[in-house]
């Protein structure tokens, strides 16, 4: 049947199986332009997503004003108080000091003072008997060698002799009452020492005979001169 003139005419099943696999393909095709279409927004979301981050990250990172620090408040000075004049200050009485009693007055005591005895001169002590003046030595005038039995010679020091020192030598030579030589001294030294000491070594050995004198023994002093020289 045909209404408009034209005639319908059946389709063979060969031709629908022609368009089966091209309508199949358009519609994978479609499924396919969709997801891309949905990934490629995704990713452009994110992108986005991300670029706006970054910028708000660079934003934070601006320092913030610094506010100076604010001064501390002075503390004000506190004004003195005004003192009341009308405070007076009542100043303590002093203690009461207890009153002494005053000892009674004792009659005044008659001192009656000694009489001091009469001072008495102890009797003098009897002096002592006065010693006899101890007489001067006598003097001899010639040399000892009169008086004097023994009497040796001095020894030659054999370092002077090696010196070849020689001198002489003048000795005071004081006897006893017993005739020992008391004392003996340098008058006149030799210039040399060894031959100084040689002379009063001899003469201190030396034996003597002292002449009385007013009728007892008594001191004598004479001069003794030693000369030494190299034969």
């Amino acid at each position: 049947m045909a209404e408009s003139g034209e005639a319908w005419r059946p389709v063979s099943p060969a031709a629908g199986a022609r368009r089966r696999p091209l309508d199949l393909i358009c519609a994978l095709g479609f499924v396919v332009a969709i997801h891309v279409t949905a990934a490629y927004a995704l990713w452009t979301h994110r992108l986005l997503a991300a670029h706006a981050e970054v910028r708000t990250l660079q934003v934070d990172f601006v320092p913030p004003a610094v506010t100076p620090p604010r001064a501390p408040p002075t503390a004000e000075p506190r004004r003195p108080q005004p003192t009341n004049k009308r405070e007076t200050l009542r100043q303590r009485p002093p203690p009461r000091q207890p009153l002494l009693s005053t000892p009674p007055r004792q009659t005044a005591a008659a001192v009656t003072v000694a009489e001091q005895a009469p001072v008495v001169d102890a009797p003098a002590a009897p002096a002592a008997p006065a010693l006899p003046a101890q007489r001067a030595p006598l003097a001899l005038g010639s040399e000892l060698s009169v008086v004097c039995h023994h009497r040796p010679a001095p020894a030659y020091p054999p370092l002077s002799r090696r010196l070849e020192e020689t001198g002489e030598v003048l000795l005071r030579v004081e006897l006893g009452e017993d005739g020992s030589v008391a004392a003996a001294r340098i008058e006149r030294g030799s210039g040399h020492q060894r031959l100084d000491d040689a002379a009063l070594a001899a003469v201190r050995g030396w034996r003597c005979s002292v002449p009385p004198a007013f009728g007892r023994a008594a001191r004598a002093v004479a001069l003794q001169p030693f000369r030494f020289v190299l034969q």
